[in-house]
């Protein structure tokens, strides 16, 4: 509901004024931002409406109030874009228009896809943002989740983000949104709405027509209510009317619920109907209350309403929740059984019905609040499919043969919104052992998955322990429950791939889909553990899994694992060219823990390819996507390591090796931490503690079975170069050869020019620096083929070392020219100080590198043949002149004639035409 009446002196009171100033200077700046914070009452909303009046002649302002009881996906959007003109929307492409207008109300369509509405919704920002555009966004904590998750979604886009001011204000509560609103507000964004002082609150109390009252009393209102203007009102409004028990309120809250028991039994019957609703077209509350006009009119009046454009609501959300808190439980129930006669969205009306509907089981009602779940899920709206689905559970009797199906469908879809505590909890009244094998194999596959993400592997297995106790060996059930427990075992060889893809056998498609699933993905991923990569027979096999039996959640697809996996074996370009339809299909289908997975893994590619920019933007949206989970996938503290690692950022470091992981990621989290570790140490150079930590890092992969450098932050190649550094040749040797090995299967580009490069450092060591000039050369173009950039670039750099060493600075020069560039481009800046230390190195071993410009003319001109004096006429210079620049010439090259000038000058040339 949208009301701006005439300046109201509370939000221009001089503790305000400064407030008010800075609100408009955000809601006015490209890109402004402002967070208002406080207590109910305190006067956000009297700020909110000034702002608006302020600037609604200046820009385009997109204002929302949501109330509690609207909650509904995308309510709150309908507010925001209801003023745009029909025009902005007639420039989307077709399926943006059509899923944007059908969420809006405003098309024909009825389907609805939330990656269309995203991207819709994102291009319309951007089209009002040119003219100048403003959000403003009251009681922010009432906001519905799809609209929040789209506003911030978009606001991540630079075109956007830079350009569309946000005010927004919210209800203090203690946490910790009320110092950061991640990601639109940062701390410097959030200002607290403070008491106001006691001469502001007389003003307001005499404005509201209170001022009749003695100055000690004015002065006993404004130090009993604590400067709280809606506080103030109440209890001067009590002293003026005699009401000694709203007077005697210790709070707001109670003071607003004496109030609204003192308001007319029409006006509170009216404001009861509008409390339930959330907001409410007139005409609509006149359908069940036929002097609602009236009772608006009243209650206007008495500060109880705020309407506009033919819809009412509660002039205060205190008022709203007061006014329900009056209704007995049947009273309230009574409410909404009329409301639910409204002509109201389906899904609102199905919500009152349920709401209208006695406590206990009914089975209609269930089996259309399950439908109305599927169909939320289907539309990419998780967190009301849960709601529905609860509520389908509450309506379901216990004994009932559907309730343990209705049981899986809530535990999937809180672990599908990131909840797995709550999965947990809702399958914790299932006996397992009394369910039909289909309904036991979707049920274990939720707990398996929940247990390991909330008490880790260790969880698991006692769990499986148990089950298995007493289920018959060999049983369907029992094979189930093997199945999940190789699986989850930490640490593996050949033989558990073996046994899963006989476990596979052994499961009917029928009745354990997801048994059989697990089976055919967990032997793949120990496959790519073991470095055979991505095997594309298992993947034919889980999507013709998937075609029979249904879609599994996200994460467990074969898209999913032709997303998440081809990059650990060296494929850049297959997981990238996936993981964009991926995190897009996750945001369709709602499910959290799936899109941080896959921002993960697409900043891990980018920081993996030296896109560091790219790669900081896409963890920065999975870290705002994680803000929702309880429990945060592996794959977040991974790309967290790197990215830190790439930018040197000893804070973020500390931090990841200091904190607690989730649970799911402790079973590799100390591999984690300690590879993060050694990588750290060997990029500053760090030997000693590089080559401990390194050396731990990868006898704690060993034992996990991880054969695959990918798996393993490819710490074997810092662990050769600490090798080496140590002298331990022998030990470096081993290493390679395994991933020599390695390379020389197919696809296996980076490995086998990781191979190589190791095996030139070698052979320099070893004093061979023509066998190492020869190796690097080789793994060079096979690293450049792979497209992990930084690699490339410390592979330049160690080749530029062993030019060094082989006194060829004019060919490390050459090559320094390319790393400088690379260097640049990825931004590392730990590789740009190497790439600075080997310039300095070059230049003092090269003297060309110390000739002035001046010098330089001269050296090239007397090295193509020329005298003195052709060199000073073609220079304009003097003979003089010419001979003491040559000197300097020769004293700074080492040579001693015009003849070792010129090969000297030329050596560059020769090197690269050989």
């Amino acid at each position: 509901m949208q009301q701006h009446g005439q300046d109201d002196p509370m939000g221009l009171a001089p503790e305000r004024r400064g407030l008010l100033a800075r609100a408009v200077t955000a809601a006015t700046t490209s890109g402004g931002r402002l967070m208002l914070v406080g207590e109910p009452g305190i006067g956000k909303s009297h700020l909110i409406d000034t702002v608006v009046r302020r600037i609604n002649t200046r820009r385009t302002v997109l204002f929302v109030r949501p109330t509690e009881g609207d909650r509904q996906p995308f309510a709150g959007l309908r507010d925001l874009l209801a003023p745009v003109p029909d025009a902005v929307f007639r420039q989307l492409p077709t399926g943006q228009r059509e899923s944007l207008l059908a969420v809006l109300g405003r098309g024909t369509g009825s389907g609805i896809n939330s990656v269309m509405v995203q991207a819709g919704v994102t291009q319309v920002f951007t089209t009002l943002a040119r003219d100048g555009a403003t959000l403003v966004i009251d009681e922010w904590q009432w906001l519905d989740p799809e609209t929040r998750r789209t506003v911030e979604r978009a606001f991540l886009r630079q075109a956007v983000g830079s350009t569309l001011a946000v005010v927004a204000a919210r209800r203090a509560d203690g946490g910790p949104e009320d110092l950061a609103v991640r990601p639109l507000f940062a701390p410097t964004d959030v200002a607290a709405v403070v008491p106001l002082g006691a001469t502001s609150v007389r003003r307001v109390v005499a404005d509201a027509g209170l001022g009749g009252l003695t100055p000690s009393t004015l002065a006993e209102v404004a130090e009993a209510s604590g400067g709280n203007p809606l506080w103030a009102i109440e209890l001067a409004a009590a002293r003026a009317e005699g009401d000694l028990r709203r007077w005697a309120t210790g709070s707001v809250v109670e003071a607003v619920a004496h109030r609204v028991a003192a308001l007319p039994e029409s006006v509170r019957a009216v404001l009861q109907l509008v409390a339930v609703l959330g907001s409410a077209e007139v005409d609509d509350l006149a359908l069940i209350c036929p002097s609602a006009a009236t009772a608006l009119a009243d209650g206007a009046g008495r500060r109880v309403f705020r309407y506009e454009a033919g819809r009412a609501a509660a002039a205060h959300p205190l008022l709203a929740a007061a006014a329900l808190q009056a209704l007995s439980a049947e009273e309230e129930r009574a409410l909404h059984a009329t409301v639910a006669e409204l002509p109201l969205p389906a899904t609102r009306r199905l919500e009152h019905r349920d709401a209208g509907t006695p406590p206990g089981a009914d089975e209609q009602l269930a089996a259309e609040l399950a439908d109305a779940a599927g169909r939320a899920r289907r539309a990419g709206a998780t967190e009301t499919a849960l709601r529905l689905a609860w509520r389908a559970l509450a309506r379901t009797e216990h004994a009932s043969a559907g309730r343990a199906l209705r049981v899986a469908d809530s535990a999937e879809l809180a672990f599908a919104v990131g909840d797995p505590a709550l999965a947990l909890e809702v399958m914790a009244e299932l006996d397992v052992e009394t369910l039909d094998v289909p309904t036991y194999d979707r049920v274990i596959a939720v707990l398996v998955q929940a247990v390991e993400r909330t008490g880790g592997h260790g969880a698991v297995d006692r769990r499986l322990n148990a089950l298995q106790r007493v289920a018959h060996v060999g049983s369907v059930r029992w094979n189930i429950l093997e199945t999940w427990r190789l699986a989850s075992m930490p640490g593996h060889d050949d033989a558990s791939g073996a046994r899963l893809i006989g476990m596979k056998d052994l499961l009917s498609r029928d009745d354990a889909p997801r048994a059989r699933r697990a089976a055919l993905s967990w032997a793949a991923y120990f496959r790519l553990d073991r470095g055979d990569g991505v095997d594309d027979a298992f993947l034919a096999e889980l999507r013709a899994s998937e075609r029979s039996s249904g879609i599994p959640a996200l994460e467990d697809t074969a898209d999913a694992l032709e997303a998440l996996w081809p990059y650990q074996a060296d494929d850049l370009v297959r997981s990238r060219a996936n993981l964009g339809s991926f995190v897009r299909a996750a945001k369709t289908a709602g499910e959290v823990y799936a899109i941080v997975q896959g921002l993960s893994h697409s900043s891990i590619v980018e920081t993996l390819a030296g896109q560091l920019s790219v790669a900081d933007d896409l963890l920065e949206q999975g870290e705002h996507e994680a803000r929702s989970l309880t429990l945060l996938p592996p794959s977040l503290y991974r790309a967290r390591g790197l990215m830190a690692l790439a930018q040197n950022d000893r804070e973020a470091l500390d931090e990841l090796l200091l904190t607690p992981l989730s649970p799911a990621a402790e079973g590799r989290g100390a591999l984690l931490r300690i590879g993060i570790s050694g990588l750290d140490n060997a990029w500053s150079e760090r030997w000693g503690e590089a080559l401990e930590d390194l050396e731990a890092a990868y006898s704690a992969a060993r034992r996990h079975g991880i054969d695959e450098p990918g798996k393993r932050l490819w710490i074997d190649v810092e662990l050769v170069r600490a090798l080496v550094h140590a002298g331990d040749v022998h030990r470096a040797t081993a290493v390679i050869t395994d991933l020599a090995e390695l390379g020389r299967r197919p696809g296996r580009t980076h490995a086998r020019g990781q191979a190589l490069r190791l095996q030139a450092l070698v052979a320099a060591h070893l004093g061979d620096e023509e066998r190492a000039l020869r190796l690097s050369s080789q793994g060079l173009a096979d690293l450049r083929r792979g497209g992990f950039r930084p690699e490339v670039l410390r592979a330049e750099l160690e080749q530029i070392a062993i030019l060094l060493r082989a006194d060829q600075a004019a060919r490390g020069l050459h090559v320094l020219e390319t790393a400088t560039e690379l260097a640049g481009r990825i931004g590392d800046p730990r590789l740009l100080a190497r790439t600075e230390a080997a310039r300095a190195r070059l230049e003092e071993a090269d003297g060309r590198a110390r000739l002035t410009p001046a010098e330089q003319r001269v050296a090239w001109a007397a090295a193509a043949g020329q005298s003195n004096r052709e060199v000073a006429a073609s220079l304009f210079l003097s003979v003089r002149t010419v001979e003491t620049h040559l000197a300097a010439v020769y004293r700074k090259l080492g040579v001693r004639s015009r003849t070792q000038l010129a090969l000297n000058l030329h050596e560059v040339a020769s090197v690269q035409s050989a």
